[in-house]
């Protein structure tokens, strides 16, 4: 019995049979940086946002400047 190659189903790129996540590198690599935008972009918007730094603070506490 012989199994058919797995492949990247974002790109069609032959994989490994140890691919990680079913994706290949080039895949992988995109999706990471993706999310890691994203979380940046999260952050910087609940920064801007008035009350969200200060809510962080707990009362009473000092900030290092």
């Amino acid at each position: 019995m012989s199994s058919s190659p797995k492949i990247c189903p974002t790109c069609g790129t032959p994989l490994p049979s140890d691919a990680p996540q079913g994706l290949c590198a080039q895949c992988l690599l995109k999706n990471a940086l993706a999310d890691s935008a994203s979380t940046a972009t999260a952050i910087l918007s609940a920064e801007r946002k008035p009350g969200i730094a200060a809510a962080a603070i707990p009362a009473g506490s000092s900030r290092i400047h």
